[in-house]
C-alpha cells in the first residue's frame, strides 16, 4: 500500500443537504471529473441518510490531497456555482494506514 516516497493520502468530507439519488448528475457530472482532474486514485461517496453525505478521495501523495482540499471551504457549497449543491460541514486530509 505504500506508495514509493511515503504514504497516500485521503480527502475525508463530510457535507449536508446530500441526497440518495437526488445529487447524482452533479456527482457524476462534475465533483467526480473533477477529483479525477485533481489527481485522485480513488474515490467513495456516501449517503448515510438525513441530508449527511460522506467522501473519502485518495491521493498518492499530501500535495494533492491538500489541493483538493483547498478548494473545498467549510459553510460553503462543495460546487459554488451550481443550485442545489451540497454544503461542507467538515474537510480534513489524513494519511492512509491500510487498504485492500
Amino acid at each position: 500500500m505504500t506508495q514509493k516516497g511515503g504514504h497516500m493520502f485521503a480527502v475525508f468530507v463530510v457535507v449536508e443537504g446530500a441526497g440518495e439519488g437526488s445529487g447524482n448528475a452533479l456527482l457524476n457530472d462534475v465533483i467526480i471529473p473533477r477529483a479525477r482532474q485533481a489527481g485522485a486514485r480513488s474515490g467513495v461517496w456516501i449517503f448515510r441518510g438525513e441530508g449527511v453525505g460522506t467522501s473519502v478521495v485518495t491521493f498518492d501523495d499530501e500535495a494533492s490531497a491538500k489541493g483538493l482540499a483547498g478548494r473545498l471551504t467549510v459553510g460553503q457549497p462543495v460546487v459554488p456555482d451550481q443550485a442545489g449543491s451540497p454544503v461542507v460541514r467538515s474537510v480534513e486530509v489524513c494519511p492512509v494506514v491500510g487498504s485492500f
